[in-house]
């Protein structure tokens, strides 16, 4: 088995486990523990990022960045796991079916593979840079849509945007070339979407890495594009990514 295959299966193994052991508590993991300014905590998100890293501990001696234990830092140069136990909580908490548990594998700055467990749907996508991409293990790929007049952004307002009027004038401007806008509640939800050909871009600025680590490897092991750079926040990111059909900008 070469590496990569080694790596994939635990990330697969880890994501199944959390799969089945939200469904299981799926009733009480939307226990509020903590609602401040635009951010809520859930039970879940503790709970299952315990359980999951501790899983993660087992399988590998990877450097390890999380949502709920957010002080690390990429390592340079090294693999890094990064998780999100449940990206989209606050849908999960309200009853919006739009949320997952969102697993990738960066080597610094650079994706290598990623994992999304749909747990609304329990569908499983997963993707590993130049091999593919795969949604219930049939191989996925982005739209063929060119032209920016008939194609669909997914966007949002993460945690660290500022809704300055500047800000917002120029998110208008961005999205006006569009022929639909939707707001999802969730990066990775959103980047599985535009690796399966359902929508065509997703952009966020200053959206956490947790949050769009693994999206971002599915999207590119699919055929998309997908430009990203730093953020104003720590283990922040400026992301746009597309199919690679529409013209992509530098960011």
């Amino acid at each position: 088995m070469d590496q990569l295959s080694n790596h994939l299966d635990i990330a697969l193994r880890v994501i199944k486990k959390g799969m089945l052991i939200f469904n299981n508590n799926v009733s009480k993991y939307n226990q509020l523990e903590m609602n401040s300014g635009r951010d809520i905590k859930i039970r879940g998100d503790k709970e299952l990022n315990n359980i999951l890293i501790k899983e993660l501990k087992k399988a590998s001696s990877f450097n390890i960045i999380s949502e709920e234990e957010s002080g690390g830092l990429i390592q340079e140069h090294k693999y890094n796991w990064i998780l999100d136990p449940i990206d989209g909580s606050y849908n999960y908490f309200r009853g919006i079916p739009i949320y997952c548990i969102s697993l990738g594998l960066w080597k610094g700055l650079k994706p290598v593979l990623g994992v999304i467990c749909d747990l609304a749907r329990n569908d499983v996508y997963h993707g590993v840079i130049d091999e593919g991409a795969y949604k219930n293990n049939r191989e996925i790929r982005v739209s063929e849509v060119r032209d920016f007049s008939n194609g669909v952004l997914c966007t949002g307002f993460p945690l660290n945007y500022s809704y300055s009027k500047k800000n917002i004038t120029n998110s208008i401007e961005n999205i006006l070339k569009y022929k639909k806008i939707r707001l999802l509640g969730s990066a990775a939800m959103s980047l599985s979407l535009l690796a399966c050909g359902k929508v065509d871009a997703y952009q966020e600025d200053n959206i956490m890495i947790w949050d769009v680590a693994a999206g971002i490897a599915i999207v590119m092991a699919a055929g998309g594009n997908v430009k990203f750079s730093r953020g104003d926040v720590k283990n922040s990111l400026f992301v746009f990514a597309n199919n690679g059909s529409l013209s992509i900008k530098a960011i």
